[in-house]
């Protein structure tokens, strides 16, 4: 499937610039030995979690990301989502364990030019690489009957399920989806714990919620995080 929109034309002179996003050390090691074994790519910073991904993103400004969906806390997608508000010229590929339709088609429907097995054979990491590299959309096989090519230059912000939240709000949106109570959310925001509860009020309200509850299962429901 041809994506509407392909990468930043890359000449042989300049191999295709990538940011691998594992909270796995050794997987992420691997796959860093494993993509630049080949001249066409260049592995231009590793990261952890998605706090760490934006960072490098904005320094490095990769042609690709290939982040883990199912990180710890923030979900991938808040990668994507952030690439999106801010029209980066920087694509993304999801690598994950679920072998699930309706992942692959949220992965993609989002924007994703990519949805990686982290199961897949050798040669099929490489094969969705390259397709990727071409400005193709790079699925499993077992998917490709089902999914459609998306146009990601008409997907508009709304795609992103917190698209009315403010940065901060954002940022206690995930904590608390997480978990974590005021005070604490404090300390890791560097804010008053007055603060939190402000944002959290406009949070439920803007989200249309009732509850701190509701948040975490808007969160789940809509695999923002590692549930």
């Amino acid at each position: 499937m041809q994506a509407s929109s392909a990468l930043k034309s890359q000449s042989q002179q300049s191999p295709l610039s990538i940011v691998i996003t594992e909270d796995h050390d050794l997987v992420r090691h691997a796959l860093r030995k494993v993509i630049e074994e080949s001249q066409q790519y260049k592995v231009v910073g590793e990261a952890r979690d998605v706090d760490s991904t934006l960072k490098l993103i904005e320094s490095k400004q990769p042609d690709l990301v290939l982040v883990d969906i199912g990180l710890p806390g923030k979900s991938g997608l808040e990668v994507l989502f952030h690439i999106k508000r801010n029209n980066l010229n920087c694509k993304v590929a999801f690598l994950t364990m679920y072998e699930d339709p309706q992942k692959v088609q949220q992965a993609l429907s989002s924007g994703a030019v990519g949805y990686i097995l982290k199961s897949a054979p050798y040669s099929d990491f490489l094969s969705a690489l390259e397709k990727i590299r071409s400005g193709n959309i790079a699925i499993p096989q077992q998917f490709s009957s089902m999914v459609q090519a998306v146009d990601t230059d008409q997907k508009s912000s709304k795609d992103d399920p917190l698209h009315k939240l403010s940065k901060p709000e954002r940022q206690v949106f995930f904590l608390l989806a997480d978990g974590q109570p005021n005070r604490i959310i404090a300390k890791q925001l560097l804010i008053s714990p007055r603060t939190v509860e402000t944002h959290r009020a406009r949070v439920i309200k803007k989200l249309g919620f009732s509850s701190t509850a509701d948040l975490v299962r808007y969160a789940i429901r809509n695999n923002l995080l590692n549930a």
